[in-house]
């Protein structure tokens, strides 16, 4: 790969991407695919994995879809798409902070791919069909073992979840017995003994928690942070724990809070 910050000159199929990179690389590939890159709904009015997989493979066979004006091959757009899902994706980001600065943009609860479609086209998570099995095209592993369980309804209420959340936090053992863990730094959830809930995928156990990337602080409208609801955000577990909003409800920690021209 060439030593020049433009996505034009990567060789998907055949350059060892460095995650040092993915600062640069993220924003202009996910605004290449979510601005162009054709999406297709299916019979019963959802998006399809499916038939968006199918649309793709017939554009790239004539040669017109394309990334960042340049076209694409069916292997460099395989490698790319499994660039995309890398799992954990701490692995893909590098240095990033998931919880701070630019990398909430990119942290573990965004599905990166439908991340793009949901910013630069307004394409909601809850129009897509989660039945569709061909959606571990799109997902990365974390997210889509998740995503089994989108719409089930879990058994245990707000008081519950608090308990299990304190316990996550409690350390229990070490030169730090006896303290208590920042929910924004507790990115797995210990302590909980009740099987059903440990049964549960990483993420969600996460999520119910609203421990990591989930804290109320953190979490912007890119992520998905309730797995009934996969466009909204349920009510902070401990009051006082979702950071002032602006104007138009983007919350301060957003990365791009700041940038005078994203009004």
């Amino acid at each position: 790969m060439k030593q020049t910050k433009s996505i034009r000159y990567i060789n998907w199929s055949k350059d060892v991407i460095d995650n040092a990179n993915a600062g640069w690389i993220l924003p202009q590939v996910l605004a290449s695919i979510g601005n162009y890159w054709p999406i297709v709904r299916g019979d019963h009015g959802l998006y399809s994995f499916t038939e968006t997989l199918r649309t793709w493979k017939e554009a790239l066979a004539r040669g017109e879809l394309d990334l960042d004006g340049n076209p694409i091959s069916q292997s460099d757009c395989t490698a790319l798409l499994n660039w995309l899902c890398t799992s954990p994706r701490g692995n893909l980001l590098g240095t990033l902070k998931q919880t701070s600065g630019e990398g909430i943009r990119y942290s573990a609860p965004v599905p990166l791919l439908l991340s793009s479609w949901k910013q630069y086209r307004d394409v909601r998570y809850s129009l897509w069909d989660w039945s569709d099995s061909a959606k571990r095209f799109f997902l990365d592993g974390d997210i889509l073992e998740w995503s089994n369980h989108f719409g089930d309804q879990v058994v245990w209420g707000p008081e519950q979840l608090t308990q299990f959340r304190v316990r996550a936090l409690e350390v229990k053992s070490g030169t730090k017995v006896g303290t208590v863990r920042r929910p924004e730094s507790c990115s797995s959830v210990f302590g909980v003994t009740d099987p059903e809930f440990k049964s549960l995928p990483r993420l969600m156990k996460l999520s119910l928690c609203q421990l990591w990337c989930f804290h109320p602080g953190v979490r912007t409208d890119l992520m998905i942070t309730d797995h009934i609801h996969l466009d909204g955000h349920p009510e902070p577990l401990v009051a006082g724990e979702v950071l002032e909003k602006d104007s138009k409800g983007k919350s301060k920690s957003s990365p791009d809070y700041d940038n005078m021209w994203n009004l």
